[in-house]
């Protein structure tokens, strides 16, 4: 059992009362000193500064819903135009240029990317993509047969996990066996250890997933090597609001909670490995 302990937490507020607002993604940008955030509802990507709360940067887009971080490339899923986009942050947020994948892709939302290759799932065809930087090719490697709903993604190849909110788990694939199954958590609505109630965004430690878990307002923690619960990072018992979007660094974890469009970050007492 991880014995972890919070010792500072900071909580900020993405937009204005009574405003409508979905924080549906998030990715630690200039060393863990900013984030950078989605809002679904809004459909804006924004920068955020740890140190004082102050949104720096800001860009519209059709829609947005996920994040993820190459270098200086920022790449967007845009459900809506069925495409992803490609944000240059390294000197303020340009839109640099757009992927649109034509028969590819329906509607993607999660996005995850190592080793020039970017993971992104597509929720209405029930897929999950690989897309290859270098020969700008894509290939889909995981399809409706075992995915519903496939909602977010991340990627350390050879492997792939993808939560599926209809389903209510999170499932690892190994891209070289495929269509096989590594392991699945989850496949029940409900609140105890094994279940999940609409799985949100996941993040990867070295032998671990974190997996927001968003209508048990909890973030659960799993073995990456056989899928097994080890324990809850984070509760209802912790303030734990609904959480959307999650991303790790060193010893903290930002987490967005979907109903009170705020933005958590918390430090625990050591790194995650």
């Amino acid at each position: 059992m991880d014995n972890r302990k919070i010792t500072e937490e900071v909580t900020f507020k993405l937009c204005l009362p009574k405003t409508a607002s979905l924080p549906t993604g998030v990715c630690c940008f200039d060393g863990g000193l900013s984030l950078i955030l989605t809002d679904n509802l809004r459909s804006t990507v924004e920068l955020l500064c740890i140190e004082d709360g102050s949104f720096s940067e800001s860009l519209n887009l059709a829609s947005v819903w996920d994040i993820c971080l190459m270098g200086n490339n920022l790449y967007c899923t845009d459900p809506k135009s069925s495409t992803v986009r490609i944000i240059d942050v390294g000197n303020g947020m340009h839109l640099r240029k757009t992927h649109s994948r034509g028969r590819h892709l329906t509607e993607p939302r999660g996005i995850a990317i190592d080793e020039n290759q970017i993971a992104i799932c597509d929720s209405v065809a029930s897929c999950v993509y690989l897309h290859d930087i270098r020969s700008d090719t894509v290939t889909e490697v995981l399809h409706g047969s075992v995915l519903a709903e496939p909602n977010y993604v991340a990627v350390s190849l050879p492997h792939v996990y993808v939560s599926d909110a209809f389903k209510n788990s999170v499932y690892a694939f190994d891209v070289r066996r495929l269509p096989s199954v590594l392991w699945t958590f989850g496949g029940s609505q409900g609140e105890n250890n094994d279940q999940l109630d609409n799985p949100a965004g996941i993040a990867l430690t070295e032998s671990t997933i974190k997996v927001a878990d968003n209508n048990n307002n909890r973030i659960v923690s799993i073995q990456r090597e056989n899928g097994i619960f080890l324990n809850y990072d984070l509760s209802w018992e912790d303030g734990l609001n609904e959480p959307q979007a999650i991303a790790i660094h060193d010893n903290r974890i930002f987490v967005t909670e979907s109903t009170s469009r705020n933005v958590k970050i918390l430090d625990f007492d050591r790194p995650f490995d």
